[in-house]
């Protein structure tokens, strides 16, 4: 190890499940499968002042502001078709430093799920993604988006 070197080893990231991968993973299916006429969309909705750099400080300093250490997203199904209409299906909430629980609201029915696992949250994702709002929803704007484009035979 080098002298000036005082880091030692670093750990390395952890194989936790990121919430957001996975939403981001999930987003370029729903693509792949309505041949991009729906598209998903991920976003993160910003933090109050300082972020996740100020969460990450104040975590650091042994502070434990919870609101300072959340992660928030959201999952929107896009329709370019449409003028790029969206309709948001679910929020996902999360720490920041432990990420399970993962607080999950589907947006379409207003239900709430607590996830203490990967097991559970792709469970609860699953089940969130084939209700019978958000198949409503996706099968009005395929038929929607599909009479706007004329049909090549």
């Amino acid at each position: 190890m080098d002298n000036d070197d005082l880091w030692g080893d670093l750990p390395e990231s952890d194989n936790a499940t990121n919430p957001a991968i996975l939403l981001s993973q999930q987003a370029s299916l729903l693509g792949s499968k309505t041949r991009n006429v729906l598209t998903g969309l991920v976003t993160r909705v910003p933090q109050r002042p300082g972020g996740l750099l100020a969460a990450a400080l104040a975590a650091s300093q042994g502070r434990t502001d919870q609101k300072e250490q959340m992660v928030e997203l959201r999952f929107l199904i896009r329709c370019s078709a449409l003028d790029n209409y969206t309709f948001h299906v679910l929020t996902l909430k999360y720490s920041l430093l432990t990420i399970f629980p993962v607080d999950v609201r589907n947006e379409a029915s207003g239900e709430d799920y607590t996830c203490r696992s990967d097991d559970e949250l792709r469970s609860t994702l699953q089940q969130v993604f084939a209700s019978l709002q958000v198949r409503r929803v996706i099968s009005a704007l395929l038929r929607e988006a599909n009479s706007l484009t004329p049909s090549i035979g």
